[in-house]
């Protein structure tokens, strides 16, 4: 610095101004019918067409508006560090929560980005539902004024989904089954439920025909990790498959919609048939039968009863005292004879 009259002088005062972390937040509205299954994928929405917006807010007080574009593309610009919320809606003037066009759900938020099987770098995980709003925090610890608007640390990347088909009342986190002495165990876990009802438990010989084993209620609504369980006590022999049917609350958007688990299967290997008591009196259980139907011959070879095994047994009141054969088939269809003493 010079005075007046052109000599360096020491006493000159430079004021700097440090302007405020500032960070543009965007993202981009993805067509994504795989919901939290996977992540977001999907391509994006013409948000002009569809007529979208994305409203930002912190606390209570409405912050700006801003229309998805043609590209799906939405961003505010030079936001201030904090705390907001994002809400996907179709209205110019602002949402204060969800809203869609019709035929339109939304299906996850602020999920990773997946192009050819690659998961697009700097993306964040997001807050793992499909409520339609996302809750982000503006932090410029690690950005500083020079690189702020050059660098991918100061734009914060929060996507959306949104699907054409109702998206499943139940996060399934799990399901697994397993051979625990006789019996099959079940146990699953959801991390989030939606108005859903209760979960059926369904079983199969042939993992093509089905029939219901058991109900399990669930917990409706819920955004915890819930654990749930099932004892199936009559296998059959050989493989037995499994699956869930998680079905959802009528209402009058859903009319107890449902939707299936994968499969699972257990092996009970030989599960080897016993009758007891023996002698027996008015009844005798049969295991590994369970809802077959069974014939009973006297040592003559008359057939003197045809029954189905249910809860475990057969009744044996018409027969009289003397030695009796159970014929009946295993799962492979071959067949099994068993023999058992009616002493009254």
């Amino acid at each position: 610095m010079e005075d007046n009259a052109g000599k360096p002088s020491n006493n000159a005062t430079v004021t700097v101004t440090y302007l405020p972390c500032t960070v543009d937040i965007g993202g981009t509205i993805y067509l994504d019918n795989s919901g939290l299954a996977d992540g977001i994928t999907g391509t994006p929405v013409n948000g002009t067409t569809l007529g979208l917006y994305v409203t930002l807010k912190q606390g209570n007080n409405q912050i700006a508006v801003h229309a998805v574009d043609a590209a799906g593309k939405y961003v505010f610009s030079e936001t201030p560090v904090g705390t907001y919320k994002l809400v996907l809606g179709t209205t110019s003037t602002g949402s204060s929560a969800k809203q869609l066009p019709s035929g339109y759900f939304t299906s996850s938020e602020g999920g990773r980005i997946s192009t050819g099987g690659t998961i697009a770098a700097g993306v964040a995980s997001g807050d793992g539902t499909a409520n339609g709003e996302t809750t982000i925090t503006v932090d410029c610890a690690e950005i500083t004024y020079e690189n702020l608007r050059t660098t991918a640390a100061s734009y914060l990347l929060n996507n959306f989904g949104i699907s054409t088909t109702d998206p499943l009342p139940v996060t399934l986190a799990s399901f697994t089954a397993a051979r625990e002495g006789t019996a099959a165990v079940l146990e699953w876990t959801t991390t989030e439920e939606e108005n859903s009802d209760r979960f059926e438990v369904e079983h199969s010989r042939n993992g093509k025909d089905w029939g219901l084993i058991g109900t399990v209620k669930s917990h409706v609504d819920s955004k915890v990790v819930n654990t749930y369980g099932y004892t199936h006590t009559m296998p059959s022999e050989g493989t037995n498959y499994y699956r869930l049917k998680m079905v959802d609350r009528a209402s009058d958007r859903r009319d107890e919609s449902f939707a299936y688990s994968r499969i699972r299967s257990v092996e009970f290997p030989g599960v080897q048939v016993l009758l007891y008591p023996n002698p027996a009196v008015r009844f005798v259980n049969v295991t590994g039968q369970e809802g077959k139907t069974v014939q009973v011959y006297d040592v003559a070879g008359t057939l003197r009863m045809t029954a189905r095994v249910a809860n475990g047994r057969i009744g044996t009141d018409s027969l009289e005292n003397g030695v009796y054969l159970v014929k009946m088939n295993d799962t492979n269809g071959k067949t099994i004879v068993r023999k058992f003493v009616i002493l009254k």
